[in-house]
């Protein structure tokens, strides 16, 4: 029996047919051992005809009643000429792209201004190499952007966006999910949008962008990065469990928040990306092209894939009662430094230490592990306790005289100021 009870899963490579030898050998050896249930997903039958498809349903159909292997009926559909499968849409006349996965393109909004379009064309120059003709579909989009060109958009230019658009959204740009092939997530977020893009022998699998809801867009510039890497993997999550894949970044401090212990970083993003196998790497903003343009012509929809997930996460409102929050965030409000910090952990800290405040200047080594949640500023999974509270706290773990070195390890298990 294995670790689920008595559920068994069953997962072949999807170009096992279901009416071969090997399926039947499959099923013979699971049912082989001790009676268990099984879940199967997504049994598909195919055939060139009607006869040869009904031929192979009959097989299938009796095997399952053999072996009594249950169906949902609700979920059967019997000869349909298209059905979605792994990203791909198999059709009566061939293989696909599944419109799920590239109406992020589609969708995309026209270019309204010069920069708009910049970011656009930097989208399909990353990929023109793989565009027939791609310098004469752009010609009139680049004499938009010429010093000396008013804006004056016409449907010469909507047409040259159309064109662009089915280009990325079908071979030999678009190219199918290889198996054997390594795996490229290039992820990126703007003030309000996440975009992210699968790749392989950098050529596009899926898109996908959303807009930020209005909780998300109040995240501090660092967690809205992370937020948009976890968006892509939950996105792309068929394509990228079990197996290493490489992120691009055009945010440094990722990559030092991942290397971190779990505990120091944001619980609410963190956790989800512990099912996966990620080599996270720097790429420069320039230079992430799809990603970048994606998150700021985003799809107007702010459906997360991973939304419905629960995870465990351990809630800090457990440590104090709902009384002292809510008195530890009036005085994170009352604290000038503290909002300080606030406003610079959500606007972003500046590239110079010089131009940091020097009330502040303490938090700046821990900079890339500290969040704003509803008022509240947190270092990993610990509140940032403001000066007029310090002593307060201080008193309090103190009670029953458990030590100087024993006071500190239970500040430091629940709380944090720099001199703590």
């Amino acid at each position: 029996m294995t670790p689920f009870g008595r559920y068994k899963f069953l997962r072949m490579p999807y170009e096992i047919s279901t009416g071969s030898e090997v399926f039947q050998r499959c099923m013979e050896q699971l049912f082989a051992e001790q009676p268990c249930e099984i879940v199967v997903d997504d049994i598909l039958i195919w055939g060139s005809s009607v006869e040869e498809h009904g031929k192979r349903l009959k097989c299938i159909l009796d095997r399952a009643r053999a072996i009594n292997l249950q169906l949902n009926p609700t979920k059967c559909r019997f000869r349909v000429s298209e059905v979605p499968y792994v990203g791909h849409l198999l059709t009566d006349k061939g293989v696909k792209p599944d419109p799920e996965k590239t109406k992020t393109i589609h969708q995309m909004p026209v270019p309204e201004d010069k920069p708009a379009l910049q970011r656009f064309l930097g989208m399909t120059n990353y990929l023109s190499k793989f565009i027939y003709r791609y310098s004469e579909i752009t010609s009139p989009l680049r004499q938009l952007l010429r010093q000396d060109a008013d804006w004056c958009w016409t449907e010469q230019h909507a047409a040259a966006v159309d064109t662009l658009k089915a280009h990325l959204t079908s071979p030999p740009v678009l190219q199918y999910f290889d198996v054997h092939k390594p795996v490229i997530l290039s992820a990126d977020a703007s003030q309000h949008g996440l975009g992210a893009v699968c790749l392989q022998d950098d050529r596009p699998v899926a898109f996908t962008s959303r807009a930020l809801t209005e909780t998300e867009a109040r995240y501090a510039q660092i967690e809205k990065r992370l937020l948009g890497l976890v968006f892509a993997c939950m996105k792309f999550h068929v394509y990228i469990y079990g197996r290493p894949v490489t992120v691009e970044t055009d945010h440094q401090p990722l990559i030092t928040i991942l290397r971190k212990p779990l505990h120091t970083a944001s619980a609410r993003m963190m956790r989800k990306l512990q099912r996966y196998h990620l080599i996270v790497v720097y790429k420069r903003g320039r230079e992430l092209y799809v990603a970048d343009a994606l998150s700021r012509a985003h799809l107007p929809t702010t459906e997360n894939p991973g939304a419905v997930e629960d995870y465990d996460v351990i809630a800090l409102d457990e440590v104090l009662s709902s009384r002292r929050i809510e008195e530890l965030k009036q005085s994170t409000q009352a604290d000038a430094t503290c909002q300080r910090l606030a406003g610079t952990i959500l606007n972003g800290w500046p590239d110079s230490f010089k131009e940091i405040p020097h009330d502040i200047r303490p938090f700046y080594a821990m900079r890339d592990e500290l969040t704003v949640d509803d008022g509240l500023i947190l270092h990993g999974q610990r509140y940032v306790i403001p000066h007029s509270l310090q002593k307060y706290y201080l008193t309090r773990l103190h009670q029953g005289h458990p030590g100087i070195e024993s006071t500190k390890r239970r500040v430091r298990e629940t709380m944090f100021w720099p001199t703590v």
